[in-house]
């Protein structure tokens, strides 16, 4: 199990490592200064898996609470690059059209590079206090092109994809983030995001498999069974059909994760878009909801394939009155 606390993390050794990993970090990085004490602090840790559900490493981070934050207070704004789907898999098609390599990369402790214009206080972490001192903390696509080489970056907070024309200057960029950040080169593209990749001699293979598996196990739906459409075509739903109303929280959880399957799931769009329209469900709603997963237990090993085409040219469809209604 996935220890909560200090205490229970010192009891595997693995923990140990991943605490120690990020503890080093922080020192590496004068992520504080010791001042006088404000009890706020805490471990949170988390398992990274591969694609095939194998454990990749163990995570430890040292967090400041800051749900206890005041907005305008305590912090103003907030800011992650996180690359939009459609520009990834615009990406991506290029790479396949190009036959360009795809490298990836994760930025160790990436959230430690950020400078903070606010002061916040925190005590030190449990385990690692100098108790000679008290606490402070301080420390929170792009694209290069010319006439010959073109080079994409692709940035979704500490992740990185890196492909273009040039191998030689992909390296170069690699090498020069390497002297700014603490980087761990992952070699080509295969797993980014929960979302598998696989590359042969037609393009690329996109596909949330895993992902799947994990949600079906979330709703304790894998025992179901598996439906052929993602929604049936005589259900009707309205806004309110009088039926009790189902929990909104996991209604809205389970569509936040189905919106984020339809990366490589186009097949059930509509079905979620349209179950995103109703802010208060009924079970009539949630049955639609369970209706998706069950077509998604059937069809787990589908995806998206990116093949090269003759053209990369861009071109866009309308209906006959362009959209008028």
């Amino acid at each position: 199990p996935i220890p909560v606390t200090h205490k229970q993390a010192q009891k595997d050794s693995n923990w140990r490592a991943a605490m120690n990993s990020e503890f080093d970090a922080l020192m590496k990085n004068q992520t504080w200064e010791l001042v006088p004490p404000d009890r706020t602090r805490n471990w949170l840790f988390r398992i990274k898996t591969n694609s095939d559900g194998s454990i990749d490493r163990y995570k430890a981070r040292l967090v400041a609470k800051g749900f206890t934050q005041r907005p305008g207070v305590d912090f103003h704004k907030t800011f992650s690059p996180v690359v939009k789907p459609t520009t990834i898999r615009t990406v991506l098609t290029l790479v396949v059209h190009n036959n360009w390599a795809l490298h990836q990369i994760d930025v160790n402790n990436a959230f430690l590079h950020g400078k903070l214009h606010e002061d916040v206080y925190m005590s030190q972490p449990t385990g690692y206090e100098n108790l000679d001192h008290p606490d402070y903390c301080d420390n929170s696509l792009f694209v290069m092109h010319n006439p010959r080489v073109t080079i994409y970056v692709l940035i979704y907070v500490d992740d990185l994809i890196l492909t273009g024309s040039n191998e030689t200057l992909i390296q170069h960029v690699i090498s020069s983030l390497s002297k700014k950040f603490s980087l761990k080169y992952l070699g080509l593209l295969h797993y980014f995001l929960g979302i598998e990749v696989y590359r042969d001699a037609d393009g690329l293979f996109l596909s949330q498999s895993k992902y799947i598996q994990e949600v079906l196990h979330d709703t304790q739906m894998q025992d179901y069974k598996g439906l052929q459409s993602p929604m049936s075509t005589s259900t009707k739903l309205l806004l309110d059909d009088g039926a009790p109303k189902t929990d909104g929280k996991e209604y809205r959880s389970v569509l936040g994760k189905l919106q984020y399957l339809s990366f490589t799931r186009p097949d059930i769009t509509y079905s979620v878009n349209k179950l995103t329209q109703f802010n208060s469900p009924f079970v009539v709603h949630w049955k639609a909801v369970k209706r998706i997963l069950r077509y998604l237990k059937e069809t787990s090993q589908h995806g998206i394939r990116i093949s090269p085409q003759p053209s990369t040219a861009l071109y866009t469809y309308a209906d006959a009155d362009w959209a008028g209604d």
